[in-house]
């Protein structure tokens, strides 16, 4: 996390980022490229939908958390949130609620496609105006302490 936190930096700059990370270092099975290029997605549509949110407002939250052999990521905002009539469609491929000249509606199914191959499974919850979280369980590999 700390990894896709510093890429994206210049992105993440408006908004108050609390990252709650695990006290013991979590290891996921995952491929590092593939499952930052997803939670490097997320993250970016969090900024998209925070752009109406006033700037002194804006708030992302992610924490990690280990259940059992399984670590949970969250990821939530406080933007727009998604409509009801959206939400079941969201990781379907080439569905985007954005105007489909500049979005082609594949980060989201990208995103699922990538953390299921992996063994693990993503969720989204959201209010209209309240905001989103998005929930993503992989596979633990291994915890040190730090």
């Amino acid at each position: 996390m700390e990894s896709v936190l510093g890429e994206m930096r210049l992105e993440l700059k408006p908004i108050k980022v609390n990252y709650t990370r695990h006290l013991r270092h979590l290891v996921i099975m995952a491929d590092p490229y593939y499952f930052s290029q997803a939670v490097e997605n997320i993250l970016s549509n969090a900024v998209d939908a925070l752009q109406h949110v006033p700037e002194k407002s804006r708030l992302n939250e992610i924490e990690t958390n280990m259940k059992n052999k399984w670590v949970e990521l969250i990821i939530r905002d406080n933007g727009i949130g998604i409509a009801d009539e959206d939400i079941g469609n969201i990781f379907q491929p080439f569905f985007s609620s954005k105007p489909t000249a500049t979005n082609w509606g594949m980060g989201l199914s990208l995103c699922h496609t990538i953390i299921t191959t992996h063994g693990g499974k993503i969720s989204a919850a959201s209010r209209r105006g309240e905001g989103s979280s998005f929930h993503i369980v992989m596979p633990l590999l291994s915890t040190s302490n730090n």
